[in-house]
């Protein structure tokens, strides 16, 4: 994305001025006679007042092009109910039910991160056919200026409960192969929105198994 390079480009080229200040002024110190103060020096002065400022102004460029994701987690569009259909001569196995991880990135910087989700009375998934467990990890890239992506997970009731539960856990920071994204990633803002779980609830009294999403 040139946009995303140029940003980039501007944020390497101030970090290169502040480490050739650093450097300067580290000279500047090593060559200082031991009983002089150099703080008496207005050169000196002027020249840590310079390297402040390149630092104040490299944080504040980081933080201005940092990401900014917004997320929930949401079920799949027109499907808010999981039937079960499960004979009593076969094993309990029921279909894969399909809810998502839903995030856009308002910043102005892409990010990578691995998302990990967990159920209560139910396993969960990144794949319909995949291993499930009480908690999956999906890895998702999340581009700049994006607006509110899905990303699939997939959840399975245990058997004989009343209700289940999907939650948002937590999430990872993945680092990029650049060192400098990887630093301005980790300025990026999270916030969630709207509760981060999703509750489905069986109808009593209904045959196969109904559960109902809770609103």
């Amino acid at each position: 994305m040139p946009r995303h390079s140029a940003i980039i480009d501007e944020i390497r080229e101030d970090v290169a001025r502040l480490r050739t200040e650093v450097s300067e002024l580290k000279e500047k110190f090593e060559h200082l006679p031991k009983k002089r103060r150099w703080w008496r020096n207005p050169s000196h002065i002027v020249n840590v007042v310079t390297l402040l400022a390149l630092i104040l102004g490299s944080v504040f460029q980081i933080w201005i092009n940092r990401p900014v994701v917004d997320f929930q987690l949401a079920p799949s569009i027109g499907n808010d109910y999981y039937v079960i259909n499960s004979d009593r001569l076969d094993p309990f196995n029921p279909q894969a039910h399909l809810f998502y991880f839903e995030a856009q990135n308002t910043g102005k910087t892409d990010i990578t991160l691995d998302i990990t989700v967990t159920a209560i009375n139910a396993t969960v998934s990144t794949s319909e056919t995949g291993r499930f467990d009480v908690t999956a990890t999906g890895r998702e890239f999340i581009q700049a200026g994006s607006n509110w992506g899905p990303w699939s997970f997939y959840v399975k009731v245990n058997k004989g409960v009343t209700s289940f539960k999907v939650s948002f856990q937590s999430y990872q920071l993945v680092a990029s192969p650049d060192w400098l994204t990887t630093q301005v990633d980790g300025f990026a803002t999270y916030n969630p929105i709207n509760a981060q779980q999703l509750t489905w609830v069986v109808q009593t009294g209904v045959y196969p198994l109904f559960y109902v999403l809770q609103t």
